[in-house]
């Protein structure tokens, strides 16, 4: 079951890939200033918008690397293993918010 993935698809989740990594950058610029300006009103939205990022960006990941490899490859045992451990992780993450 391969398929042929075009070139424009592949661009779109690129530039998406770059653009969730991009707003984890802007995340974590706003995480270092709040722990400097020591402003704990402040930081209760900041982690909340932070932890919005993260699983913005955890979920672009997953999507630029699993999509690609099933639409070219098809199902495999291991491709879904890494899905399953992806997802764990991700609500592990969720759960410690």
């Amino acid at each position: 079951m391969r398929k042929k993935v075009s070139e424009s698809f592949k661009d779109k989740l690129r530039k998406l890939h770059l653009m969730s990594m991009a707003f984890a950058l802007v995340a974590i610029t706003v995480v270092l200033y709040t722990f400097a300006v020591r402003s704990a009103e402040q930081l209760k939205y900041v982690i909340v918008f932070c932890m919005v990022i993260a699983v913005f960006f955890f979920i672009c990941d997953v999507i630029y690397n699993y999509v690609i490899k099933f639409l070219e490859e098809g199902i495999s045992k291991g491709l879904i293993i890494n899905i399953i451990r992806e997802i764990l992780v991700l609500l592990i993450i969720i759960h410690l918010i």
